[in-house]
């Protein structure tokens, strides 16, 4: 597998269109040939996912979405074994996070609040690329 990410792909769901913007420009800088398919909620990624059968290397969630909420949408997916990507949740505000149960962040890669501006951004989705390329590595050799 490269380290260049170009052979990522990444499934985003957030309710808010800028911010679904961010995250594609923020995915677009650190490698152009990122592959990216957005959802407006959970209930339409869930439903790609189970029609189309997807192997995403990285999800990238928010938590509060119509429909089902970030953990929720993670939990449907685990549980089906639809995907075997990393999943990351990101939420507007540290108190929604607080309330997300230990157990259900559990399944979760991480959870962070949602950087205000385009370098953080760019760290965070940056490190978040690379450990899903690590983990899709592992994923191949066992």
């Amino acid at each position: 597998m490269s380290n260049d990410l170009s052979f990522i792909s990444v499934l985003l769901a957030d309710d808010r269109p800028s911010d679904l913007e961010m995250a594609t420009l923020v995915l677009k800088r650190i490698s152009p040939r990122i592959q990216i398919r957005c959802f407006s909620d959970g209930n339409s990624l869930l439903e790609y996912v189970r029609n189309e059968r997807p192997d995403p290397t990285l999800l990238i969630l928010d938590q509060i979405m119509p429909g089902l909420s970030g953990v929720e949408l993670a939990k449907e997916l685990k549980s089906q074994e639809l995907v075997h990507a990393p999943i990351y949740l990101l939420s507007g505000s540290e108190l929604y996070l607080q309330k997300v149960l230990p157990e259900d962040l559990a399944i979760l890669n991480g959870h962070y609040v949602k950087p205000l501006n385009f370098s953080d951004n760019l760290a965070l989705f940056s490190r978040m690329c690379h450990e899903a390329i690590d983990q899709a590595r592992l994923r191949a050799v066992s």
